[in-house]
């Protein structure tokens, strides 16, 4: 097992801190890697790759987290390039893709699956030898600055996360992982073998029955964080492979159906009408739909 320490007095306590040795620093978040490798939640582009939902990458998880966060209406998505650096002013929140999150909406849709990204893509060798180090007993993995136990709406600890990750606490998240990466191959093959004409008609009722499952909560596990999560990135894949008119009216009515469960309000409906690869005609169908409905609802005398 794996223990989170503010001090390096327990035996085998390996140093993770900002003074650890340079073949740990890549487990820091604040690391800044020579290429840009570590995916931006809640960014995509207009381009044909199905199932890349993440397309915008930064060389840091912390540039990330500086550079989504909003202060007096401003972001700073040109630090995903540069060296990470904190922000002066209050953040008002942090933008994910359609719309602003709150602190523990961002820890759980931002930070926590950047920072996982880093430990199972990209430093997995790392974990391994300290796994080995371990060799099955208590391994204490130490940072000066880990807030103490209890503290208050302290920010999100990278040692917390890793101990967690290493202890299996993030199964959660992998879980979620797991099912939208299924999708993804299920969508893609959809399209191949049937030559289904639109990507989201087989999958609409998928799309409608799995958001009503996911039932949001206060955010106080990794299971409802994980909820948060796949809930999200469930909402951007709809939006990312509608790329054709053969798309628009069964995302639009996914869109619609998801308005009437509370899981998007009316605006946040339109915003994402306007992001998908044929933002422009589904848009206009989600105008139009919008305008018959508020005439039933308002008949002429």
């Amino acid at each position: 097992m794996f223990i989170a320490a503010q001090t390096h007095a327990l035996p085998n306590a390996v140093d993770l801190s900002a003074r650890a040795e340079p073949y740990w620093q890549p487990l820091s978040p604040f690391h800044l890697y020579e290429r840009p490798c570590i995916p931006v939640p809640g960014t995509f582009d207009s381009g044909d790759v199905m199932g890349k939902t993440f397309m915008c990458q930064s060389r840091s998880v912390e540039a990330i987290w500086q550079g989504l966060k909003q202060i007096r209406g401003v972001r700073a998505p040109e630090m995903f390039q540069q060296l990470p650096r904190s922000r002066a002013g209050h953040p008002e929140g942090y933008w994910f893709g359609y719309r602003l999150l709150n602190q523990a909406e961002a820890k759980a849709l931002v930070y926590i699956p950047s920072y996982l990204h880093v430990l199972r893509s990209l430093e997995h060798q790392r974990l391994d030898e300290l796994r080995l180090l371990a060799d099955g007993q208590d391994l204490a993995l130490f940072d000066s600055s880990l807030p103490p136990t209890g503290a208050a709406d302290h920010p999100m600890s990278h040692l917390e996360l890793l101990v967690d990750f290493l202890n299996g606490q993030l199964e959660p998240y992998e879980s979620a992982a797991t099912r939208l990466s299924q999708l993804a191959r299920d969508m893609r093959t959809a399209r191949q073998t049937e030559c289904v004409s639109s990507w989201i008609a087989p999958f609409e009722q998928y799309f409608i029955d799995r958001l009503q499952a996911l039932k949001m909560h206060e955010l106080s596990s990794y299971a409802d964080c994980a909820n948060l999560f796949e809930r999200e990135v469930l909402i951007l894949t709809l939006v990312r492979n509608t790329g054709n008119v053969e798309d628009i009216e069964p995302a639009g009515r996914v869109l619609q159906k998801w308005i009437q469960q509370g899981v998007l309000s009316v605006a946040q409906a339109s915003t994402l009408s306007t992001m998908a690869p044929v933002g422009r005609w589904l848009d206009r169908w989600w105008n139009a739909s919008a305008a018959s409905a508020q005439a039933e609802q308002n008949p002429p005398p």
